[in-house]
């Protein structure tokens, strides 16, 4: 089996994150549930990939695209956002993407992740995340 590993992303990569981004089963578990428009995307991955507040790693396992990692650097924390392909999911590989991704921030990490969502809260605890608030249905992680 091909180690899993992670790379910066590219503009080439803006397909692969987009059909990830309105897939259902990962809509389901963000904050913004609707389906997003290609063009919108498209601009917005653009202005991502420029944005030095910003960092997108794509996680491959050969040349499969197993997912993605977003960093957003906000009030001197790094908030995390991230998704498994559906058919990478339940292999423990949510884990190592992330555990490889917070090996490349020097700083505190943050996650925001639905309380329904216990991969993510599994993920997130995998890496050393503590629960310090709940506020609706949203569970608030700091590192």
């Amino acid at each position: 089996m091909n180690e899993l590993f992670l790379r910066k992303a590219r503009i080439e990569d803006s397909r692969k994150v987009f059909d990830l981004r309105n897939h259902p089963e990962v809509r389901k578990h963000s904050h913004n549930t609707d389906k997003i428009d290609f063009d919108m995307h498209q601009d917005w991955f653009q202005e991502t990939l420029l944005d030095n507040s910003r960092q997108v790693l794509i996680a491959q396992q050969g040349d499969d695209f197993v997912g993605m990692v977003r960093f957003d650097f906000i009030d001197n924390n790094y908030l995390l956002s991230w998704s498994i392909s559906p058919k990478f999911q339940g292999r423990g590989l949510g884990k190592r993407m992330l555990n490889l991704a917070s090996k490349t921030i020097n700083g505190n990490l943050m996650a925001e992740i639905k309380q329904n969502n216990i991969a993510s809260i599994k993920i997130a605890e995998s890496i050393g995340m503590k629960l310090t608030k709940k506020k609706n249905n949203v569970l608030y992680y700091k590192k």
